[in-house]
């Protein structure tokens, strides 16, 4: 696993090292970051479930403001911590070690909205729905921002009911990413 691109471009991100762990692959990541494309530059980013930190630290390489980081598993945070490590002191990360509930509801205690906000959960774990709907009740997302959710193409009911506006689901093999937005309402 790399950084594709930006001030970090060709650093080495540190793979799993432990059972359940499934990093975004770089061609999804890489496909991501050509479709978000300039609105990366300055924004404020959440990376839910963010396991090796490859997509949070691909925002900042190139160009997000400041990112924070989110995952329940120790090994997973420090496995994160070890890839954080050759960042620019500079760059604003915060690293959180909680359930993905307990980080959305402290960012809405905290006040804070992101301009992207990319949630991969375990596909398994039924988090989808529920995750969506936690962001906007918690009203984290900005007013023009974007909520990118990885998932595996086959699972797509949780996007039936959605809260937000459904813009597009890009398919890379087994793995889509969807996209949403504000409701035009």
């Amino acid at each position: 696993m790399r950084v594709i691109s930006g001030k970090y471009r060709g650093r080495t991100i540190q793979g799993p090292k432990h059972k359940g762990l499934r990093p975004t692959a770089d061609r999804v990541k890489e496909a991501l970051f050509n479709i978000i494309g300039a609105r990366i530059d300055g924004a404020v980013m959440l990376d839910l479930f963010a396991g090796t930190g490859g997509v949070g630290i691909e925002a900042l390489s190139r160009g997000a403001q400041a990112v924070v980081f989110s995952d329940v598993n120790p090994q997973s945070i420090k496995l994160l911590r070890q890839n954080l490590a050759f960042l620019d002191p500079e760059d604003n990360v915060r690293v959180l070690q909680l359930r993905a509930e307990k980080t959305l509801e402290l960012m809405a205690k905290e006040k804070q909205q992101f301009d992207l906000i990319f949630v991969d959960p375990p596909y398994e774990a039924g988090l989808f729905d529920k995750t969506i709907r936690s962001i906007k009740a918690l009203d984290l997302l900005k007013t023009d921002g974007i909520l990118v959710i990885e998932h595996p193409d086959k699972m797509r009911d949780f996007l039936d009911e959605t809260p937000f506006e459904l813009v597009s689901t890009r398919t890379y093999g087994d793995i889509a990413l969807t996209f949403l937005v504000h409701s035009k309402e």
